[in-house]
């Protein structure tokens, strides 16, 4: 289930076994196998090289106590070729690859009666998997595919292993380029009873991208919307945030691919439905049960009350284990599960107010544009969802999910040099890399986006207004900044329109807060315990204060999370300058770094609690606000995200580390808002208002990117 307190456990448990177990005692052994079992479990669930490495070391030391003579010891070594794999994979060790599998070959060779014949020869196919693709030599994937083919065989119907051993064979089946062989065996784990959810995702999946390669694309999107269908069963509520996010995290990319098949089938309005349904489940789902479900529980409380109970008996049926239940459903059992649930959402959408409930929102959209930007291996480009639901197809066809990637780390590298670099060649080089990105960005996405739009010439007035939505590897990129700034303002983003960008139509689909008290509240942190100082914290607060002379400020010890979350309910406009961490290994656990940050951090996942209906703006002046963990970036698990989705129709943050600059940007926004400081901030044009700070620093600063590059606006 990837639940992590249930790893740390094991961990714990198990480390104790061995600690009070003597040497020469013959079950030390087995025990260290278990400790290093639980240790690699940890890794998978946390993705540090430690544990991996810790569970290496304990395998080494369970092999040394056995001896050559042992009947466990080819059981033994099977199971220490996972963590080899594993930690191989994390370092790029060419030579603990081949000791994986060198492992590998000697387990596999017992015969097929021999007790642990399955798993090693399993195991040793993943191994040679693994190495070819870091080596991409045919050998290992022909190797690989004997012994998969060997362990399919002998795995019998119905054992729980026999998913993931199929899925195994059907991955060295496509490296070995036998397509309709790999299409039979995804297919057998897809349908298979004792298939997890996950396994079922991960061969539909499989699936839809060998249908892309056979260049059947309605058949691909029928098999990326059946892996779909499947994401909201792969992490049930019962389970803690950070296990949810590394749930999901599993599924990064799916989105874009389901995406890419769509639009090849010619269905590009199935393309954004597809990506409406796999990206920002956790957001979707709160936001429903702030709707739906408290309307079906104030309105129809029963049904309410039977929809919790169904819920909870398809959670226990996708994790048969977790749930405590002794083998696994059968489809038949999944099958009258799903229909029953359909049944229930049929009864409850005939009742009087609640015709919609839990259907996707409409996608028509009056606002403006909405571009959804995808890149895959298998196709790139953008989805326009125009006025009245109308969606165009972009082709992008000068990138791909690989390269997307390299310019987006490419630009965060590039970010953060700048802040570091001790010599003037070093600080250049850094801003010569993101101005490229800027402008590869322009070539082969923003321009035919904008030529498609009929944005083709510079804007002074009447700005026309676009929402960005990218998807997958797309989302590090900073779309609105594209282009090249050094040539004039002919072929740059900023020159032609006012950027925003939405995490999903659900949020875009958001009122604006209707005219009343503009509350603002300033939070500002010129000094963090256990932080460097932040002068212009205390600069931003005293611009602001000049323009709304009566918002409230909290500052230096009063600045407590408990204090700010009280009165972000009171104020709808907040102002936060303070530091900011994000936490690649716990993304819910990124956070504000206000006075108690040691103590009661105010993360990612305690703003993302919060239910405030009546928020309108607030201004994240910090450093990487939308900075989200690679495996997360669909469901917009970051600093920004969690403001966007405890109710802020206007969330300003950053995607790069900021400077000095950021008073001035500050000062710019709410001089706009406020007219000078004359009248109540009206934040009705608030994308607008930023849109005008950034220009203004790039005047100013046209060769540092970093100083106005970062900053995006979030919402309406």
């Amino acid at each position: 289930t990837g639940q992590l307190a249930l790893a740390e456990q094991a961990v714990e448990s198990t480390s104790r076994a061995v600690a009070i177990t003597p040497p020469g005692d013959p079950a030390r052994a087995r025990y260290l196998v278990n400790v290093a079992s639980a240790y690699l479990v940890l890794h998978e669930r946390t993705d540090d090289a430690a544990h991996a490495r810790t569970a290496v070391e304990f395998n080494r030391q369970a092999i040394d106590e056995l001896g050559e003579d042992h009947p466990d010891l080819l059981g033994t070594l099977t199971q220490t070729i996972a963590p080899l794999v594993a930690l191989a994979s994390a370092t790029n060790d060419e030579a603990l690859f081949a000791e994986a599998v060198e492992i590998g070959r000697r387990v596999s060779s017992v015969p097929d009666d021999h007790r642990d014949v399955i798993p090693a020869c399993s195991n040793a196919a993943h191994a040679l998997l693994r190495r070819h693709d870091h080596t991409d030599d045919p050998r290992d994937a022909l190797e690989a595919l004997d012994l998969a083919d060997r362990a399919a065989r002998l795995t019998p119907d119905g054992s729980p292993h026999l998913p993931p051993v199929l899925n195994t064979l059907g991955g060295a089946q496509l490296k070995a380029g036998r397509i309709d062989d790999a299409r039979h065996s995804f297919s057998r784990s897809a349908g298979a009873p004792s298939a997890t959810v996950l396994d079922r995702i991960r061969a539909w999946r499989y699936l839809g991208r060998i249908e892309l390669v056979a260049n059947d694309p309605e058949a691909a999107v029928a098999a990326f919307a059946q892996a779909v269908s499947l994401l909201p069963r792969l992490t049930p509520q019962r389970f803690l945030r950070g296990d949810r996010e590394f749930g999901l995290g599993q599924t990064t990319g799916i989105a874009a691919e389901a995406a890419a098949a769509a639009v090849r089938a010619g269905r590009p309005r199935q393309a954004v439905e597809l990506i409406e349904q796999a990206r920002t489940l956790l957001m979707s789902e709160t936001l429903d049960a702030r709707s739906d479900l408290r309307t079906l529980s104030e309105l129809e409380p029963g049904l309410h009350g039977e929809l919790q109970r169904l819920r909870d008996v398809i959670d226990a049926a996708d994790h048969p284990v977790e749930a405590g239940l002794v083998g696994s459903p059968s489809a038949v059992r999944r099958d009258e599960l799903t229909s029953e649930w359909n049944d229930l959402l049929d009864r409850i959408r005939t009742r009087p107010g609640l015709g919609t409930f839990l259907l996707p929102q409409p996608l028509g959209v009056d606002r403006g544009p909405v571009v959804f930007t995808y890149a895959t291996r298998w196709g790139s480009g953008a989805l326009v969802l125009g006025p009245g639901g109308t969606i165009d197809a972009v082709a992008l066809p000068g990138i791909t999910d690989i390269s997307a990637a390299e310019q987006g780390d490419l630009f965060e590298s590039a970010s953060i040099a700048v802040t570091k670099a001790s010599s003037y060649q070093a600080r250049k080089a850094a801003l010569d890399d993101m101005h490229a990105v800027l402008k590869w960005l322009w070539d082969n996405v923003t321009e035919p986006v904008l030529d498609h739009l009929g944005h083709t010439s510079p804007s002074s007035s009447d700005w026309p207004r676009v929402w960005w939505c990218p998807i997958s590897v797309m989302s590090s990129l900073p779309l609105h900044a594209a282009g090249h700034h050094d040539e004039g303002p002919h072929r740059t983003v900023l020159d032609r329109v006012v950027s925003s960008y939405t995490t999903s139509m659900r949020t875009h689909a958001r009122e604006p807060r209707r005219k009343g008290d503009a509350a603002t509240l300033i939070v500002a942190m010129p000094e963090t315990p256990g932080a460097s100082p932040l002068p212009s914290a205390s600069a931003e607060a005293a611009v602001i204060t000049r323009m709304i002379p009566g918002a409230a400020v909290l500052t230096g010890a009063d600045a407590t999370r408990t204090a700010v979350e009280r009165a972000l309910v009171r104020h709808p406009i907040a102002h936060v300058a303070c530091h900011a961490i994000g936490d690649a290994l716990d993304p819910g656990g990124s956070r504000l770094l206000l006075h108690d940050h040691d103590t009661a951090g105010l993360t990612v996942a305690e703003v993302s609690r919060l239910d405030l209906p009546d928020a309108d703006l607030v201004f994240l002046s910090a450093c990487n606000t939308t900075d989200s963990a690679p495996r997360l970036v669909d469901e917009a698990v970051h600093i920004t995200g969690a403001f966007h989705l405890a109710g802020y129709r206007h969330v300003i943050g950053t995607l790069t580390p900021v400077n000095s600059t950021a008073a001035r940007v500050a000062g710019t926004v709410y001089e706009m808002l406020t007219n000078g400081g004359t009248k109540p901030p009206d934040t009705t044009d608030a994308a607008l208002a930023l849109h005008r700070a950034v220009r203004q620093i790039r005047a100013d600063h046209l060769d540092a990117p970093h100083t106005w590059a970062a900053w995006i606006h979030v919402g309406l």
